[in-house]
């Protein structure tokens, strides 16, 4: 906790070129008994006749008000804000008043807080540690400030922890709002009065300043600094808070005033977990959960980390929209398997770190495989959708160079067919689709081995894969992508077999 400010020395000088401020006073009965009180106290042995009671400022924090989500572009890049109005509340029974003199490069080198008595007298303070008042530009008012008057941070929803760290503030301070029952009616303190606090005159000899009882002060979201900075907070429930005086530079009536603090959303969304069962023998549909906060557009995700033991029909590293992604093991693969990805706004940079959540997948065993030449069936009439597979590159195929092992992955979009039949030869198929140009081929070996399955029409490649498959074992292959039914016409699919060096089964079909 900041400690309290102390009192340092009393100091006395000539006041002709400034009057002294007489606040107006709201209870004439406690004036009365007062002045009562220090008559009688002047007749007693040893009394000090000059003394009066203190009206000491009382400091606390209010809760900030009206805060918004906005983004802020200047010299540093661009930074999503929470701005919010915020307050120097005084609630004691004097006034908070600040005179500084002494100017020297941008600042009033001797500062003194002035302290009212009941008997309507004056005196001005010195305090440890001393108020710092500066002439700042930053705000656009250009005018002199009282330095570090309030500080703002943005904690989570428990208030245990501070998430997004501090940022002190200064104030030209004046009365704002009157928000208690008692202190004058009449604001003492005004911008008029006091010249903005020396606006646009850096050059000022003396700057005073100050906040009546029962009076705050209210500096407006719409001005610089009255924000924190939530570029790289998770989307959520937080809860703002405000301190007033954070440096304890003011003498107080009431030093342990607490901090104040207001629930606020950061609108976005976060990740979450995900974990099920996927097939071994067929892609999986997924659906990526998110929490949403606040008033949102509709989610973009980013594959994080792609899985080990499959293949996904999204690009690592890449934003998409929609929450759909399609999931396929690589052949003859069952076990664990998992991948990373993270959320945010359509359309929205922030948080520049989104949190990421893991999706755990468990890949079922694949059933025994089915002996050579008995003819027995392989999940006939099952159906396969949305496919990831690796697919040769090069210039002989009519294909895109891809990454630096020769494959790029490609996304294939929904369809529903029944795989190849087993007719008792080694090999099932193959079976070729095309949807909305893009070229699917299936087949099912009977015998482990190396598959190749291409496509070819009008004397070039449209397309081709290979890939080692366990017996018993369906294998999707994307061909190619941007294929017309033109191209196909007198088109063959052919589809090998090889088992090391012994060529098993080759089937050569039309496509149309």
């Amino acid at each position: 906790m900041t400690e309290p400010a102390t009192f340092a020395g009393r100091v006395t000088r000539p006041r002709s070129s400034r009057p002294r401020r007489i606040l107006a006073r709201t209870c004439p009965a406690i004036m009365l008994a007062a002045a009562m009180l220090a008559a009688s106290t002047a007749t007693t042995a040893g009394a000090d006749p000059a003394a009066g009671t203190d009206e000491l400022p009382d400091l606390v924090a209010d809760p900030v008000g009206r805060a918004i989500t906005t983004t802020y572009t200047d010299s540093s890049g661009t930074r999503a804000l929470l701005r919010f109005d915020g307050y120097v509340h005084n609630q004691g029974s004097g006034p908070l008043e600040i005179y500084g003199t002494a100017r020297s490069s941008g600042e009033m080198t001797e500062v003194y807080q002035r302290i009212y008595d009941s008997d309507g007298g004056s005196e001005d303070r010195t305090t440890s540690p001393e108020p710092r008042i500066l002439f700042e530009n930053a705000d656009g008012h250009g005018h002199w400030h009282l330095h570090d008057a309030a500080a703002y941070s943005l904690w989570n929803e428990d208030r245990t922890q501070e998430v997004a760290p501090s940022q002190k503030v200064g104030f030209c301070l004046v009365d704002s709002e009157h928000v208690d029952p008692w202190g004058p009616d009449e604001a003492g303190y005004t911008l008029d009065g006091l010249n903005f606090c020396e606006q646009h005159n850096p050059e000022a000899d003396e700057v005073d300043m100050g906040v009546s009882p029962g009076w705050r002060d209210v500096y407006h979201r719409d001005l610089a600094f009255q924000w924190v900075d939530i570029s790289d907070v998770t989307p959520g429930r937080y809860a703002l808070r405000s301190d007033v005086d954070p440096e304890g530079v003011v003498i107080e009536e009431d030093e342990t005033n607490p901090p104040a603090f207001a629930d606020t959303v950061v609108p976005g969304y976060v990740a979450r977990p995900l974990a099920g069962e996927v097939s071994w023998s067929q892609p999986t549909r997924l659906e990526l959960p998110a929490e949403s906060y606040g008033d949102v557009d509709e989610p973009q995700f980013r594959i994080e980390e792609a899985p080990e033991n499959g293949v996904l029909d999204k690009t690592e590293g890449e934003w998409f929209t929609g929450s759909s992604v399609t999931y396929i093991p690589h052949p003859g693969y069952s076990g664990p398997d998992s991948f990373r990805f993270s959320v945010r706004e359509r359309g929205n940079e922030f948080p520049r770190n989104p949190r990421e959540a893991t999706a755990s997948l468990d890949v079922g065993e694949a059933p025994l495989p089915v002996p050579l030449g008995t003819g027995a069936g392989q999940r006939a009439g099952a159906t396969s959708r949305a496919v990831e597979a690796p697919r040769t590159s090069g210039a002989a195929h009519g294909v895109p160079a891809g990454s630096e092992d020769g494959s790029e992955r490609r996304r294939a979009p929904d369809v529903s067919a029944p795989l190849p039949e087993p007719d008792g030869s080694p090999l099932a198929g193959p079976q070729v689709e095309l949807h909305h140009g893009d070229l699917l081929a299936r087949t099912v070996p009977w015998h482990s081995g190396t598959v190749d399955l291409a496509v070819a029409g009008d004397g070039r490649s449209l397309g081709s894969c290979t890939a080692e498959i366990p017996a018993g074992r369906p294998y999707t292959c994307l061909l190619a992508s941007g294929v017309t039914e033109d191209e196909l016409r007198g088109a063959r699919a052919v589809a090998t077999l090889r088992s090391g060096d012994h060529l098993l089964e080759t089937e050569d079909i039309p496509v149309r």
